[in-house]
């Protein structure tokens, strides 16, 4: 697509604002792809075995971090190329910086070979005719513009076809798994108490290993904030196990646009629990006593 330059653009605070909530495992996959496909200068062909090498991870890590990177829209898979939308828009302007450089040099080039034409056909001229002839003056050609009306109108269509990939209807865009769904709801939790930089949020996946509720989890990290936002997630796992065990944890949170008492219904699931498990002793008990009197 572009020819490879040895540069690209980077702006630190783009990059951690736009990656604050991937793991240190996709930052590290996301930074790599970006810069093999400035060094390709252009789409990576989709080899896992390979990129998972470049990359320094296991092949079924890389898949992983890929995919996340993929669903959130970092990287895109058009039918096994992989590339970034960021990077296109570079590529494709540094292709057209390029060619109107190429094209002002020819013009100017052009105009240099038609002067020293002209200036060797006066000398010459002036060389044969008689000393009381008078001179005669050339006409100078206007410059071909051709050329320049051509990278013109490929411009012109290069940006037509970029502004046609950005318009996206949202059913195109495939919507996130449930676990980066959790992660970003704990980075906009965190952004809205004040933070500056969410912390690394890949303690969440622990917590839906254990079978805890993503709901209760943002509850209980709302309920800390703002006292909590310089805390990592690891922090909050003994408050989200209590609440989980129907333990008191503090003040009922807001979830979403639901406002829920979370510990009563923690309390009153304990207690439903507690009452099935009397009864069911208390049959067993009659059960036993009357095959005893029988």
């Amino acid at each position: 697509m572009s020819r490879a330059e040895p540069w690209f653009k980077f702006f630190p605070s783009d990059w951690r604002g736009g990656t604050a909530c991937l793991s240190a495992a996709e930052k590290g996959v996301y930074v790599t792809l970006i810069a093999c496909i400035y060094d390709a200068g252009g789409p990576l062909r989709r080899d896992d075995a390979r990129l998972a090498r470049e990359c320094g991870l296991p092949k079924v890590g890389f898949v992983r971090a890929l995919d996340a990177l993929i669903a959130l829209g970092k990287i895109t898979d058009d039918e096994g190329w992989l590339f970034n939308s960021r990077a296109k828009n570079e590529l494709t302007e540094r292709e057209n910086r390029i060619r109107h450089c190429v094209s002002g040099a020819n013009v100017t080039n052009e105009k240099k070979s038609i002067k020293s034409m002209q200036e060797n056909r006066s000398s010459d001229q002036s060389a044969h005719a008689p000393a009381c002839a008078p001179r005669a003056r050339l006409s100078e050609p206007e410059p071909e513009r051709e050329e320049r009306k051509k990278d013109s109108a490929k411009s012109a269509e290069s940006s037509r076809a970029l502004d046609e990939q950005k318009k996206i209807s949202p059913e195109e865009k495939p919507s996130p798994p449930p676990e980066l769904e959790f992660r970003m709801a704990i980075c906009d939790a965190f952004l809205e108490a004040g933070a500056d930089i969410p912390p690394e949020t890949g303690h969440a996946a622990v917590w839906l290993a254990q079978g805890y509720s993503a709901e209760l989890c943002l509850s209980v990290i709302r309920s800390k904030m703002p006292g909590a936002r310089d805390k990592s997630l690891k922090w909050f796992s003994p408050a989200i196990a209590d609440l989980h065990a129907g333990r008191a944890v503090g003040p009922p949170a807001t979830v979403g646009n639901r406002s829920t008492d979370l510990l009563a219904s923690a309390r009153r699931g304990a207690a439903m629990a507690e009452k099935s498990r009397l009864e069911k002793m208390e049959n067993e008990q009659k059960k036993h006593g009357e095959k005893h009197h029988g």
